[in-house]
């Protein structure tokens, strides 16, 4: 039966398949870094477990890591320092600040060529699936994923779904493939990839080099898609054969004979075909807080057509029919995992060459690892930026998630930025970006308390879009514990005065109701940690971004999916009527407010999980003998870090 690329890998790497269950698929590389590893290495210390494959896991500091003259703070130090020990117990590559191969996870992977067609990679980091550009399965986890692959080197996964996105013609000048990606976005929607494994084919693909395929991968989590993937081609190999890890001499022909096979059939079925006409594509902005809020940037700031878009423009401080041009930047950001390699420095430098920044316009350029900032340094690129006026910085996220001081002061503008649209205060409480493109409490998991039945009120949510760093602002990842997030939720929100569940009637309630597309964006584990301790057991929406939901699971938060029409009707319910106790009850599959009453699907084997509390890392190590088994026939040329 013809196969599609995602197919023939995800094939090749299930352990274990039984009916109504996910697959249990072996991780040939595992990428950790200090925000979303300090609490799965302390559940595996007081488990009694070790890490499995140390070998196929390979860490780095990037999240926290202070870019200039700054000292990290309190908490980042903290964070930064449990990877250091982690590491060095479990016996852990770590690439730490002042290691030639430091920087940010995902530029580091290819750049040693730890990151190789055929494998599946995973991250504690939603932009995982840049990897992908190398014809990998590579996808972002959450924390509880995080300690399931430390503890196994698998992970249970449902299969997804296949769509093919072909995008013909040559790029018109200007055009980038962040641009293709936006285009994209404008054309299919923020959530139009949702449960999917998405690959990337066509002319214009195969003419971009592999920095251009790494970022299209990239900003493929932006529009919903789990994986993006790119065939492997004589571009990929030769990127690869002089990278550290790649392998050599006979081997690298053994590794070249296996990696040409990782071509789509030719009548493989997909769920969907998209095609993008490259010719008609611009160089696209945004003027609002996701990436699907993008107009090119010769156009203006669209009118609001919904409660969303209202917000975004309140945030953004911007009114409809304002030309993108005429909007005046405070700052500009150069570096992220989409824009911070060495040709993406190159071409920056060709442009500011010359030139000179603004008098009020603050810039920097953040190499995106200590080995690109050497070779820019090495060409006196770093004398290009700096003779204009950009601050140059050593390596790390930076800018983009803005946990570490590189963050913008309230109602500053920044353009352009990585690598899809943050969210409200992603960079800095109040920061308006223009892209192109602590408490006390446990280190370790609690036991996923059994889910049965859930009585109590329905809170009102009414928005569309509502993504992880709205659910949870980015400034108080800051913690090697698994609590202390609650009091923190919807915490930008909240501090308008205004916002709707901190009304009397809704306060105390235990079933959240909101729109389409929750949780969206990052795929860090302490959003629905924050909903959890707030006292919310269910949330009930038209649909969920894929991470989000698999974090929900693990932790023991339902989450429920209605059709769009019937979720209106309870949150004008939960308006109009907020005392009503409602009852969710996972058993019968049903959802009861006053005279509503709605049937909703589960996966069985989720709701078995639930139901029972079940620990899925024990069930998987139950299959310890197929993973050894599964081991010992790896090929000899597949990347270890010893």
């Amino acid at each position: 039966m013809p196969q599609s690329l995602a197919q023939k890998i995800w094939d090749r790497h299930v352990i274990d398949s039984a009916p109504g269950e996910p697959d249990l698929l072996f991780v040939d590389l595992h990428l950790v870094h200090e925000v979303t590893s300090p609490q799965p290495f302390a559940s595996l210390q007081l488990a009694g477990r070790r890490v499995h494959r140390p070998d196929l896991t390979i860490a780095t500091t990037d999240h926290n890591t202070p870019t200039g003259p700054e000292v990290a703070d309190e908490m980042s130090r903290k964070q930064l320092e449990a990877l250091e020990a982690n590491c060095a117990r479990e016996g852990i590559r770590l690439y730490k600040l002042g290691s030639r191969h430091q920087g940010i996870v995902h530029v580091i992977g290819p750049e040693l060529g730890l990151t190789q067609p055929g494998m599946t990679i995973v991250c504690g980091d939603s932009h995982t699936s840049t990897h992908g550009a190398f014809g990998a399965i590579a996808f972002g986890i959450g924390t509880s994923e995080v300690e399931h692959v430390l503890a196994t080197q698998c992970l249970p996964q449902r299969r997804l779904s296949d769509v093919f996105v072909n995008i013909e013609g040559r790029l018109p000048v200007g055009v980038t493939a962040k641009d293709i990606v936006m285009g994209l976005i404008a054309q299919e929607g923020v959530s139009g990839g949702q449960g999917h494994a998405v690959e990337y084919r066509g002319s214009t693909i195969r003419d971009l080099s592999m920095e251009g395929r790494m970022t299209i991968c990239n900003m493929t989590i932006e529009w919903g898609a789990r994986v993006g993937m790119v065939a492997p081609d004589d571009t990929t190999f030769a990127y690869l054969q002089p990278r550290r890890h790649a392998p050599k001499g006979k081997q690298w022909e053994e590794a070249l004979d296996y990696w040409r096979t990782l071509q789509s059939d030719p009548d493989a079925e997909c769920e969907r075909e998209i095609h993008v006409d490259a010719t008609r594509l611009e160089p696209f902005v945004t003027w609002g807080t996701n990436p699907g809020q993008a107009v090119p940037i010769t156009g203006r700031v669209p009118e609001a057509r919904d409660e969303t878009a209202e917000r975004a423009l309140r945030y953004m401080d911007l009114k409809a029919g304002t030309a993108m041009q005429d909007i005046a930047i405070d700052r500009v950001f150069i570096g992220s995992c989409t824009n911070s390699r060495i040709e993406d420095l190159r071409l920056a430098a060709d442009v500011v060459r010359g030139r000179n920044v603004h008098p009020r316009v603050r810039a920097m350029v953040v190499p995106g690892s200590a080995t690109v900032k050497l070779v820019a340094e090495s060409e006196g690129l770093d004398k290009v930026f700096e003779d204009a006026g950009f601050e140059w910085r050593d390596a790390g996220c930076s800018m983009c998630l803005g946990m570490n001081p590189d963050i913008l002061a309230p109602g500053e503008r920044c353009g352009p930025h990585p690598p899809g649209q943050p969210a409200d205060g992603r960079s800095g409480r109040h920061r308006r970006p223009l892209d192109r493109r602590s408490g006390a409490g446990r280190l370790a998991s609690r036991p996923v308390k059994p889910v049965s039945t859930v009585r109590g009120r329905l809170a009102p949510l009414p928005m569309a879009d509502v993504d992880t760093d709205q659910i949870i602002p980015k400034q108080f990842l800051k913690s090697i514990e698994r609590t202390g997030f609650g009091e923190f939720l919807f915490y930008d929100w909240r501090k308008r005065g205004d916002f709707v569940l901190d009304r009397p009637e809704h306060r105390g309630a235990r079933i959240l109701v909101t729109g389409p597309n929750f949780g969206c964006g990052s795929s860090r584990e302490h959003a629905p940690w924050a909903i959890q301790e707030a006292g919310y057991e269910v949330i009930v929406a038209p649909s969920f971004a894929d991470i989000f939901r698999a974090n929900c699971g693990n932790i023991g938060v339902l989450a429920v999916t209605l059709p769009e029409a019937q979720v209106r009707e309870l949150l004008d319910h939960a308006l109009e009527a907020p005392e009503t106790e409602a009852v969710v009850d996972l058993a019968k599959q049903s959802i009861t407010a006053g005279s509503l009453s709605f049937h909703f699907e589960i996966e069985p084997f989720l709701k078995e999980r639930l139901r029972g509390g079940l620990d899925e890392i024990g069930l998987s190590l139950r299959k310890l003998d197929k993973v050894t088994a599964y081991e010992a026939g790896r090929p000899a040329w597949m990347p270890t870090v010893s």
